[in-house]
């Protein structure tokens, strides 16, 4: 290995290289610990303790030992330090320690996905993806290949999704009740005394509540955008400082305190479903049982039913209004789906509503010059400098440079599930196509 200061007189493809080997040798490590942690457990299942013969007591007849000599303090240079005297490998942490043993029950259920992390074809992630996504091993063994050919964590992750969509779409009563037996929840306390939560639910209630969470979000920050220009004592009643300091993620935990501590505040819930010929979804696209929607009826939850058909209807707000409103968010969850960056997919709940030409360049509210990016990659479009265009194709993107208009990138992503090419299609001329 190599110092930076070494690395850095190198050619940058060298040193990709050297990125790619070591990548490769994590997996190949992360497949052996696996190996090692089966095998650990079946040893100790089976064999007792370890029965030895001990030290015998010596004969008190017997002549004493010699005593011990003292150690030189000048070991030899060509001999090599002794095993037993290194000190003992790092424990890993108990959670750690859970994960390893589950990684190690579910690789040995699928042999060929072990053998591809071991010659180091797909990363530790990628294994944990495909052995976790509860498909028959035949798909999952046409996974695995695209998995090695597309190299990428985050594309493996969408294909997987895909797959999992496909396969369930004719059961959607089976796929619902696995995701209802997945809930889970807890909270606890880290090393610095805060709190932390953890919440896993079935799609429909977890879109209501993403919704109501990303709508109270959203709000502080439109509030605190359009109290910009506001005098003192307006910007005192907003409750907003004159620098809103807060990052995304402080901004949305504050926003999810005050659900939790203020619910009187919040809106009703409400679920919406996107109704269209292949049946009911999610604005996410997983696939809503009737059964379900009955169960909504009966709590009295605020249901909408989006009717989709061929025609794809436009929702303009021109220069009336900077920020998108709902109905054309849950346009946008309709049609993009996800966040559109190449792999990304993070769910539309928690993607902003970009706009293609830019508001500051006298680009429109309109839902075909908007598309979904999550809060990440919105800023990195913006620190790269560059700005997003329709492809020709449904569903494919080009990444340009804004001053030069140089194609920097350019993917295709799936469309969302139970969408047709129209609805996905944009106006090149509104998008700036």
């Amino acid at each position: 290995m190599l110092a930076e200061s070494d690395l850095e007189l190198l050619q940058l493809s060298e040193v990709e290289q050297r990125l790619g080997a070591c990548r490769r040798a994590r997996a190949r490590l992360g497949g052996y610990e696996a190996t090692l942690t089966r095998v650990v457990e079946r040893l100790r299942q089976h064999q007792g303790p370890d029965l030895s013969d001990p030290e015998p007591e010596p004969d008190a007849d017997s002549e004493p030992p010699a005593p011990a000599t003292e150690p030189d303090t000048k070991p030899d240079a060509d001999s090599k330090p002794d095993a037993d005297s290194e000190p003992p490998a790092p424990e890993p942490s108990t959670r750690e320690r859970i994960e390893t043993q589950k990684r190690a029950a579910l690789l040995s259920r699928f042999p060929f996905v072990a053998a591809a992390l071991d010659a180091g074809l797909i990363n530790i992630e990628q294994a944990d993806l495909l052995t976790q996504c509860d498909l028959p091993e035949a798909v999952v063994a046409r996974l695995l290949d695209e998995a090695i050919a597309c190299g990428s964590a985050d594309t493996t992750r969408q294909l997987i999704r895909r797959a999992q969509r496909e396969h369930d779409e004719l059961e959607p009563e089976a796929r619902h009740e696995r995701q209802r037996r997945l809930r889970v929840a807890g909270w606890g306390i880290d090393d610095d005394g805060c709190y932390w939560f953890y919440l896993k639910t079935d799609p429909v209630t977890g879109s209501q509540i993403a919704d109501k969470l990303e709508a109270a979000n959203r709000s502080q920050w439109h509030r605190n955008d359009k109290s910009q220009s506001a005098p003192g004592a307006r910007r005192k009643r907003y409750g907003m400082h004159d620098n809103d300091s807060r990052s995304p993620g402080q901004r949305r935990a504050d926003a999810f305190a005050d659900l939790l501590l203020n619910p009187g505040k919040s809106k009703k819930s409400a679920a919406h479903l996107v109704l269209d010929s292949s049946g009911a979804r999610t604005t996410g696209g997983d696939p809503v049982p009737v059964a379900r929607w009955f169960e909504l009826l009966a709590n009295k939850a605020e249901l909408f039913v989006w009717m989709v058909d061929c025609e794809t209807h436009r929702l303009d707000l021109g220069r009336s209004s900077r920020h998108a409103n709902e109905v054309q968010r849950l346009a946008l969850a309709i049609r993009d789906g996800f966040c559109i960056w190449d792999g990304c997919g993070r769910s539309a709940a928690g993607c902003d509503a970009h706009h293609l030409i830019e508001w500051e360049d006298g680009g429109l509210t309109d839902l075909a010059n908007l598309a979904l990016l999550c809060p990440f990659h919105h800023q990195r479009l913006h620190q790269m400098g560059c700005r997003l265009k329709v492809g020709e194709a449904p569903g494919e993107w080009m990444l340009v440079q804004r001053h030069t208009n140089r194609l920097v990138d350019r993917w295709t992503n799936p469309l969302p599930s139970g969408a047709t090419k129209s609805q996905t299609q944009y106006s090149p001329a509104a998008a700036g196509g």
